[in-house]
């Protein structure tokens, strides 16, 4: 018959690690979060200037705005996902 030898120690160093492992998924979660974020903005910005007077490109100067639109929801959203992560709140 075996018998489970669960010492203090070995729960505790089973816990620490779960905890480690909790940080460094929500430090991945927060770096993703910053990078999508930063990606968005980037697009954001070369919407501007593709709408700008400098380049006026039709399709954004004068067209719909569905593309800066959806990418305004987009950072939005990241920005509320950003806020109710533990790691960044």
């Amino acid at each position: 018959m075996y018998t489970s030898a669960l010492t203090p120690e070995l729960i505790e160093a089973h816990r620490a690690d779960h905890e480690a492992e909790i940080g460094a998924l929500r430090a991945d979660l927060a770096t993703s979060l910053i990078a999508a974020t930063d990606a968005v903005n980037k697009a954001l910005q070369a919407i501007e200037r593709l709408s700008s007077d400098d380049v006026y490109d039709t399709e954004f100067a004068d067209g719909p705005t569905d593309t800066a639109d959806f990418l305004v929801d987009a950072a939005r959203m990241l920005r509320a996902a950003a806020a109710f992560n533990p790691a960044t709140a």
